[in-house]
């Protein structure tokens, strides 16, 4: 809801790293209830989903629940999509060249991305935290009206979307099928 962004370097991706530096990221920030983590479907985090769901394990134990999004949607996770090309888009800000970048770079990167003022007149890091970016007071944050505004923003975004993309198709008539019926499905 927030938009907060975290993000740390790993060496490689394999299902211990991945599990480790995904709880170095939340724990701090998760309830005691635990939290769902919604991830594409890399061969690694297929392991820890399974893993979340079984007793004894580090995950479950921490009340972590690894959901993985469905794998053969392109978009599995839209959000999250969003989240890392803006990542992207801010590390070429802040870098101009190509090559690795170091994890100051990737802390001021974070940084950034979470002080960026949203369509609700606020910055991630203040909604998470409820507290103004630049005086450091508390603020009211009203996690409801949030919701409804990110709602209503989305809804309207898919509109235009579907409206620009019947454009360019013609549009499908009306049919009817009986029990029967061959119908074939193009995707």
């Amino acid at each position: 809801m927030s938009q907060f962004t975290r993000a740390k370097l790993i060496q490689d991706q394999k299902a211990d790293t991945l599990r480790r530096t995904l709880l170095s990221l939340i724990l701090d920030i998760i309830p005691d209830s635990g939290t769902v983590v919604r991830v594409d479907g890399a061969t690694s985090f297929q392991s820890l989903e399974a893993e979340s769901m079984t007793d004894n394990s580090p995950l479950k134990s921490l009340g972590v629940k690894i959901v993985v999004g469905r794998l053969l949607n392109k978009n599995k996770n839209p959000i999250a999509e969003n989240a890392v090309k803006e990542v992207q888009k801010e590390i070429l800000r802040l870098k101009n060249t190509t090559g690795p970048i170091t994890e100051i770079d990737l802390a001021i990167v974070t940084k950034n991305v979470n002080s960026r003022i949203r369509y609700n007149g606020l910055t991630p890091k203040e909604i998470l935290y409820r507290r103004n970016a630049l005086t450091n007071l508390p603020i009211e944050v009203n996690d409801e009206e949030i919701i409804k505004k990110q709602s209503t923003n989305r809804q309207k975004s898919s509109q235009a979307l579907f409206k620009h993309k019947g454009k360019s198709k013609n549009p499908t008539p009306e049919q009817t099928f009986k029990l029967g019926d061959l119908v074939l499905l193009l995707a």
